[in-house]
């Protein structure tokens, strides 16, 4: 028969049984955490972050822009060039025609003592052909014609014009707001445009011719045709008259032989010539002895006629004309961009302009005057001329792509039209010559190089 189990020992494995049903629970709150109870590091936190390009940006490079359009006026304008006085009443002065001049008298007497002379004439003139004596045989010339010649313009107009020049353009701009796509700001800009209208060629003008005739003494025509008159190979030729005035003439004397005889010039062989030979006229120092002599043909100081004729285009004036100088144009208003990609961007902008306008004239103009054979001109290039400047309002509007190799720099390229208009009239002091400039720029090319900062 079975004995029945003791309670001591069946409490045993009761007890063990207990024990690890009691821990269960623990051990499946255990099973529920995670593998690691870790905490996470600083360095394992991700936040995003978003580009934002810097605010400045500046863009260097080259615009081809700029038109002027100029009416050069007044042309065919040649003053005298000489000075035959305002009128044969002013009395005795020094008169400069185109050939030849009048001037006082200034004779001496041997010892080199200035004289006055009543006669009314002088011994200081000159002139410079032949067919200025009337009439026109020496020995019967009675008067010398002198003419001085001038141009009136008489309205000729030419017209030049300046094309697109290729010269210097920066920008500098501001970012005020925008988000990742989409900015705004402000710029101020700045170019340079050359102007440089040029044309040559020939117009009309009224030629004035004033004619000054003075009288030759009685008997001098003979004497100024002697002088004038020179005979090579039976060929007779007209030289121009320099009146010599006084001249300091070293007094000579024959020479003597050792036993007192006068000397001659001897010939190849030896033989005594019939010709003095002289020897200079000492004085008590042992100087040269000279005494003033004046061989001068004397004409009267004072012209004792004077006509003044206008041939209406009567002569054609060769010339060249140029206005020269630049205008700087500044921009100033508000920008838009659009970033389309991390490369590309567009950028529109608009605003007001400001164009400080300068420039110089310049010509040189010239005429032949048949009676004379020979041109006579008018050449600015050395008047002193200070360039003439104005200013002007206007307004632009541009558009432009930018391509950034990296994230601040890059290249643009871009066209703007930039109006304005602005007229400017250009004179040469004491000359009629003037210059109409009408300076306008319409479109214009930008492409340089950009940089943000």
């Amino acid at each position: 028969m079975v004995k029945p189990a003791s309670i001591p020992r069946i409490s045993g494995p009761l007890a063990c049984l207990a024990l690890l049903l009691s821990s269960q629970p623990a051990f499946a709150q255990e099973a529920k955490k995670p593998a690691s109870s870790k905490e996470p590091s600083e360095e394992a936190v991700f936040i995003p972050i978003e580009y934002r390009p810097p605010p400045y940006q500046i863009s260097v490079g080259f615009r081809i822009s700029g038109k002027a359009k100029v009416k050069f006026s007044g042309l065919g304008n040649i003053p005298y060039n000489s000075v035959p006085g305002d009128n044969i009443t002013s009395g005795i002065i020094a008169r400069v025609y185109d050939n030849g001049d009048v001037g006082p008298d200034d004779s001496r007497d041997i010892e080199d003592n200035k004289i006055v002379k009543d006669d009314g004439r002088t011994n200081i003139w000159a002139f410079s052909s032949s067919n200025q004596l009337q009439p026109n045989d020496f020995p019967n010339a009675k008067e010398v014609r002198f003419e001085s010649n001038r141009v009136d313009t008489a309205g000729a107009t030419l017209a030049a014009e300046s094309g697109s020049s290729l010269s210097w353009d920066i920008e500098v701009s501001r970012q005020l707001g925008g988000n990742k796509r989409f900015s705004w700001g402000i710029i101020f800009g700045a170019g340079l445009n050359d102007i440089n209208a040029k044309t040559s060629g020939t117009v009309k003008g009224n030629l004035r011719t004033l004619t000054d005739l003075y009288a030759l003494a009685e008997g001098e025509g003979a004497k100024t045709g002697t002088l004038l008159t020179t005979t090579s190979n039976n060929v007779t030729s007209y030289l121009p008259y320099i009146s010599p005035g006084p001249k300091k003439h070293y007094l000579t004397e024959q020479g003597k032989n050792a036993d007192g005889t006068l000397r001659y010039v001897l010939d190849d062989s030896g033989n005594a010539t019939t010709t003095p030979y002289m020897v200079p006229l000492l004085g008590p120092d042992n100087t040269q002895l000279w005494e003033i002599r004046d061989n001068s043909i004397r004409l009267g100081a004072l012209p004792f006629s004077r006509n003044d004729i206008a041939t209406a285009d009567g002569v054609d004036v060769t010339g060249y004309w140029q206005v020269k100088g630049a205008y700087l144009t500044s921009r100033f208003g508000p920008y838009f961009a659009w970033q389309i990609n991390r490369h590309f961007a567009l950028r529109a902008s608009a605003g007001l302009t400001l164009t400080i306008l300068g420039a110089q004239f310049r010509f040189n103009e010239s005429y032949l005057v048949p009676s004379l054979a020979n041109y006579i001109k008018v050449d600015t290039a050395n008047i002193r001329n200070d360039s003439t400047v104005t200013s002007t309002l206007g307004y632009f509007a541009s558009g432009e792509v930018e391509w950034f190799m990296t994230q601040r720099t890059g290249f643009f390229v871009g066209a703007a039209y930039e109006s304005y208009t602005r007229d400017l009239r250009i004179s040469m002091p004491g000359t009629t010559q003037t210059a109409d400039i009408s300076a306008s720029v319409g479109a214009v090319f930008r492409s340089g190089i950009t940089t943000r900062f």
